[in-house]
Order: C-alpha cells, then structure tokens, then sequence
C-alpha cells in the first residue's frame, strides 16, 4: 500500500488549518496557497471589490478565482474587513488562521496622495484596527491573525503592534517575508492602479493571538515538542508571567503540550469515568475550548457512582469543554453533536467492555477477551469515521497477559487504521488522572502495570521501521 504523505504545507501555512484569507486583490496568494494545498477546501477567500471591479481592474482575478472555486474553496466577494464578523457566510465560521496581506486604506487624494501624510498614516491605522478586532471574533480559542507589512518609514508609524494590543490580541512571533516563499504570488498595488505590483522591500509578517488565561496550578505538563510553536522566542510556560513592572510580555504563547497532546488539537475523549483526564489535559493546557469529552454514563450516574466528578465536570464547562453524556464509542459518530465533526486526536483510556458475569467474571476467559475485542473494534471503526485526514487514534492499554491478549494492533488493522508509534503509559506525566474501575466498582482504582499508548492513522507511515508486531 503507497504511504501517505501528511499535510501539505507551505511556509507556515497548511491544509490541516481553516484559512481566512482577507483584501485580496487578484487572488493570487489565494491560488498560491490552494496549489500548494492541491485542495482549498479549507479556505475562505474574500475580497471587497465586486466580481465586476475584479474582471475590469485586475487581468488574471477571474481566471484564479475560477480555479479557487474548482478546488473546492469559497470566494466570498463584497466584503468589508471592518464588519466581516458579521456577514453572514462568516458568522457562526471560526478560523486558525486570519491573513490580511499589505492592509491598505486607499488614497485619500488620488495618486497624489502621500503615505507620509498624518491623515492617510491614521486611515490606515483605522482600517487595520478594524481588521484586527473583527479577525478576533471569529478566530479559534487557539488561531492566529497573520498581518504582512512593510516595516520602512512611512509603514513602521502604523504600530502594528499597539493596534492589535488596543483589541486584546498579542504578538507572537514575527517573521521575515519574502515573495520566493509563495510562487505565483503577486502583490497588486488595488487603488487607482490596481494591477500594478509594488516592491515589498523590507516586510514582516506579525502573527497575534488572543490571550489566555492559563493555570496557576503547580503542574508543568509543558514540553517543548515539534511543531508550529517550536523555535518561538516567545513561548512562556503554563504559567503566565509578567515582568518585574507588572505589564504584560511582549510575546505571548497560545499553546502549551501536556505529553503527547497540545492545545492545538482538536480532541474527542472517549469512555471518561470521573473525567479526571480531560480535567489534567484541561489544567495543561489552561483552557479546554478544543476538547470534547464523552460518557457512556449519564450525568445522574456519575453524580451517585463517581466521587470526584461532578467537581471535574464543573471545572472542564468552566474552561469550555464540550462534555457528552450517553455516548456509545461502538456508534459515536453517528451520535447528533458529533456525526458532522472531525478530530486530530481521537482518545481511549483502558477501554473496558464491562464483565459479563458480573464481577466473578476473569479477565482469563476467552468469552470476556472477545467482549473487549468486540468493543475495541467498534470503536476503532467509528472512531475512524471522526478522524481528521492527518489525525490518530489513540488507545492506552495494559500490554502483559491477558490484556496482550486483545491483539489491539489487529484491530485496528480491520477497521482500516495502521500502528505509526507506541509509547510507555505513566501516571506520572498526567497529574489529577485517576484511572476508574468502572463496572460494578466504579470509584476504585486500578494498577496500569505495564501499559502503552497505542497510536495509530488512517494510513500507512511514511517510515517503515515505526510497523512493529505486537
């Protein structure tokens, strides 16, 4: 079977993200991104020219968006930057990335106006603003909003920067832009010269997020891990600091890492006891907005069965988790609040069919061995359906006999997912997780002993040597 290759990527942008592209002006960096993309399916492109100013100001605008809207992506023309939070095709959208490229207010007298001008510096500075606060309201818990400008006198007296502080949004990094990174791409003058280019010469493109409240708890579940935080000169750790005057950091981190799992994923948890693990991934990552945590129990269950749950429960809705009770794994996706999502992590702790004789029933028996493979396999088909193209499904489990017995890899096999990395379970690094019993003893701890956590995608790993027997 052909291995599949992850996300396409280009520069600091890739398919795995939900795009918004604003002020375009032929299109071109829209068409860029989509063929490098090869699908645009998960880009928005708008512009505020009408579909008639683009076919008499701009030569080859027609030709891209027609090419855009064949890649599956939605142009959306007519839109103002200062109210788009409200149109009504944006809305109720939450986006990862917001770009605006080379913001620009027009002349105020013709093209004989000035940039050095105080009153088309201020302009500028209202339109930007704008921008930045309606980007807000519709970006993810965790997005960001991506402003590329020139940094030379006139340009540098917009402080970017300070606009976006004045809208609650904070820089997050900043870095240099060049039109080599993005073929096809050409920057067009708009105004009275539409489809003139400029020279860019010295640019920056400033990334901004929203701030957020982390813990204050005495965990550090934070790693530094691969990704698009690496290398940020300014990531702060899970609790937030401000410097010795009080004022808030220049740079602020939108994402932090408890092992295996950011703040930058989109995750399903299944078959929760007392919802301890949700509540640790939650602590870590100081809010739980890309959480949703479910149970087979309903709520009146775990308030009589679980000690401690209800306290968790009350501490995920805080933070914004997406809690679901009544949630069978073996037919999860077609559950209502679920059937049309997808999710880059998809999580079983020690799945457990229950004992079917009651507690005198061995973990021995090959009756009960089947009763977990046939649970393990439903969900590993269902949880399948719900996975993000570049997702993994993940299920801990105990790897000595007679749990080894579950041969959990060749199930997964059957349900279409392949083993890409298996990783030692511990306590240890989830701090608050208490694994439950369930069954008949639910409040009850148990012993992991060995334990792993089995990771596994809808394809092939592009290494081989990661396919081990189990």
């Amino acid at each position: 079977m052909e291995a599949f290759s992850f996300e396409r990527q280009i520069k600091h942008y890739n398919s795995y993200q939900k795009i918004l592209l604003v002020g375009e002006g032929d299109f071109s960096f829209a068409v860029c991104l989509a063929r490098a993309f090869d699908l645009a399916v998960n880009m928005f492109v708008t512009s505020l020219d009408s579909r008639e100013s683009l076919m008499l100001n701009y030569s080859k605008a027609m030709s891209k968006v027609m090419e855009l809207e064949a890649r599956g992506c939605k142009v959306l023309l007519e839109v103002d930057v200062h109210s788009m939070s409200q149109h009504p095709f944006l809305i109720s959208e939450r986006f990862d990335r917001i770009i605006y490229n080379f913001p620009h207010v027009g002349y105020l007298h013709g093209p004989f106006s000035a940039e050095c001008n105080g009153f088309q510096n201020r302009f500028h500075q209202d339109l930007i603003r704008g921008f930045l606060q309606n980007a807000s309201q519709i970006l993810t818990a965790i997005g960001e909003i991506h402003v590329t400008h020139k940094t030379t006198f006139p340009f540098s007296e917009q402080k970017i920067v300070e606009l976006a502080q004045e809208v609650g949004l904070y820089l997050v990094h900043e870095e240099h832009f060049s039109l080599l990174d993005y073929p096809a791409y050409e920057n067009k003058r708009g105004a009275w010269i539409c489809d003139q280019p400029f020279p860019v010469g010295m640019c920056i493109t400033f990334k901004f997020a929203k701030l957020h409240s982390y813990t204050t708890s005495g965990f550090n579940l934070g790693i530094t891990a691969p990704g698009p935080w690496s290398g940020y000169s300014g990531i702060i750790g899970p609790h937030m600091q401000c410097d010795v005057t009080g004022n808030m950091p220049k740079y602020i981190s939108t994402i932090e890492y408890s092992k295996a799992y950011s703040s930058y994923q989109k995750i399903l948890l299944v078959g929760e006891g007392d919802f301890s693990f949700a509540a640790c991934l939650a602590r870590a990552f100081g809010s739980a907005a890309n959480i949703v945590a479910t149970s087979l129990d309903s709520r009146e269950f775990l308030m009589v069965n679980y000690s401690k749950a209800m306290s968790n429960l009350k501490e995920l809705e805080n933070r914004g988790c997406t809690i679901l009770h009544c949630v069978d794994c073996k037919t999860m996706n077609l559950h209502p609040c679920l059937y049309n999502k997808r999710f880059d992590r998809i999580i079983y702790n020690f799945p457990h069919s229950g004992y079917s004789n009651g507690l005198s029933s061995s973990e021995y028996s090959i009756f009960q061995i089947l009763s977990h493979q046939n649970l393990v396999r439903a969900y590993f088909k269902s949880a399948r359906e719900m996975l993000t193209e570049t997702g993994e499904v993940h299920v801990t489990h105990k790897t000595t006999y007679p749990f080894s017995e579950w041969n959990i890899v060749t199930l997964a096999l059957e349900a279409g997912l392949f083993l890409v990395d298996v990783e030692s379970f511990s306590l240890w690094n989830y701090p608050g997780y208490q694994n439950k019993r369930g069954a008949g003893i639910c409040d009850q701890t148990f012993p992991v002993g060995k334990s792993s956590t089995f990771k596994f995608s809808k394809y092939l790993p592009v290494s081989s040597s990661m396919v081990r027997e189990y």
